[in-house]
């Protein structure tokens, strides 16, 4: 009876332990994988947020032409509800579904901004000038 208990309560640290933290904190936001795709979140500032998405095992390093911005470290608080990372500077919320890759975007009285479908970002394969591409679609 006693080995069962250990056994037991090993196997459900292992469990709590895996579900505990399903992201990387980093110096401007957060990292994760979310089902087959990377995502990451940078604030370049307490009201501007960069999301880069990405097929797992693909490397991605996109210049952006339009943004000069540099990312810069921001004051967030950053914890885990459930399935939802919630992410909080001075001016905006943002919220990313582990489960699902949605990002939605909030002020912090709560007044949506901007939500992603349920699904989040899907990828498809196109021809970008003659090279092999993805295309993410939100």
């Amino acid at each position: 009876m006693k080995r069962f208990l250990i056994i037991s309560a090993i196997a459900i640290i292992v469990v709590i332990s895996g579900q505990a933290q399903s992201y990387q904190k980093t110096d401007l936001g957060v990292k994760a994988k979310i089902n087959s795709t990377k995502v990451e979140i940078q604030f370049y500032g307490p009201s501007t947020v960069r999301v880069l998405k990405s097929p797992e095992g693909k490397t991605f390093t996109k210049e952006s032409l339009s943004v000069v911005k540099k990312a810069q470290a921001t004051k967030l608080a950053i914890n885990q509800q459930g399935d939802v990372i919630l992410l909080k500077s001075d001016k905006l919320k943002v919220n990313v579904n582990v489960r699902s890759g949605k990002i939605s975007y909030s002020t912090l009285a709560g007044e949506q901004l901007l939500s992603e479908k349920e699904s989040g970002a899907t990828f498809i394969d196109f021809d970008d000038a003659g090279s092999k591409s993805k295309s993410g679609i939100a």
